[in-house]
């Protein structure tokens, strides 16, 4: 669609519109291979590209505050690699804080059980019962009690449990440390060229649909 000017000239739509109408051409059948065949890629290559996806997270999350000592003159390499040093030192710190207190709330619950053990018996048990009209009261919730209590201490010894997974394959291990080691130089070189990033994504998307594109970008990233 065109617009004639007062001078008689034709002007063309805006670009937003251009990219609308170029939406509106594409058949829905289009959209629907296109998503289909990414899910699919997706899933295949998942565990080949959850480093990068996490990466492309923490870079997401962080590249805000390198921006910002960026515009007080703080070199981007040294931004990144201070941002960077933060957020780990951040992280362990809230890790070596919730392992106590996670142990504290097992070690709570654990004593809690008889509590509730007595509970059950002599106050749930008795209404279901009555509600119900079955006896529902010879449920040997010791028992359950007695499970729960057994296994807590294993609850208490998550971390010893995963690493122990962990390291009984080298196939496995191999590739934990391998993302272990790839997350960290991957974010790093996407924190500091994010703005390089963006923009070679960008000449990917077809002229007509880069219009539509930004918007849903600034939409999302507000």
């Amino acid at each position: 669609m065109r617009e004639t000017t007062a001078d008689g000239t034709i002007a063309l739509n805006t670009a937003q519109e251009d990219s609308d109408l170029y939406l509106r051409r594409i058949p829905w059948w289009y959209w629907a291979v296109f998503f289909g065949v990414m899910a699919t890629a997706i899933y295949l290559l998942g565990p080949v590209l959850t480093p990068f996806l996490i990466s492309f997270g923490l870079a997401y999350l962080l590249h805000p505050f390198v921006d910002r000592l960026e515009q007080w003159r703080v070199s981007r390499t040294f931004g990144v690699s201070l941002v960077f040093a933060l957020s780990i030192l951040v992280l362990a710190l809230a890790i070596l804080l919730l392992i106590p207190s996670l142990q504290v709330q097992i070690s709570r619950l654990e004593t809690l059980l008889p509590k509730a053990n007595i509970w059950l018996q002599q106050d749930v048990l008795p209404w279901i019962s009555a509600r119900i009209g079955m006896d529902v009261t010879r449920l040997d919730a010791g028992r359950v009690t007695q499970l729960l209590q057994e296994n807590f201490p294993q609850a208490g010894s998550v971390a010893t449990n995963v690493v122990s997974y962990v390291t009984s394959s080298g196939m496995k291990l191999a590739a934990t440390l391998a993302n272990l080691f790839l997350v960290p130089i991957v974010t790093f070189y996407m924190m500091r060229d994010w703005h390089e990033m963006l923009e070679s994504v960008g000449n990917l998307v077809p002229r007509p649909l880069l219009p539509a594109f930004t918007d849903l970008a600034h939409e999302a990233d507000e």
